[in-house]
């Protein structure tokens, strides 16, 4: 929901955001981002749009006891 239109960006930003890795930023754009750019090419050859549905994105929960941030 928060797309900027950087797909490498974004990589970053759900790594930093959900996944929460080691990685330093830059090497997050360098694997992260070249494979998140590889599969959005996928998606645009094979007419996928790539848009966020807000309605389960909206029903996602957390089942744990706390949020680790």
């Amino acid at each position: 929901m928060n797309d900027r239109g950087d797909i490498v960006q974004n990589a970053v930003n759900f790594n930093d955001d959900w996944e929460v890795s080691p990685d330093e930023k830059n090497k997050i754009g360098l694997t992260r981002g070249k494979n998140a750019q590889l599969v959005y090419q996928y998606m645009q050859k094979n007419n996928m749009t790539g848009l966020a549905d807000t309605i389960k994105i909206q029903k996602l929960v957390y089942l744990g006891n706390g949020l680790p941030y």
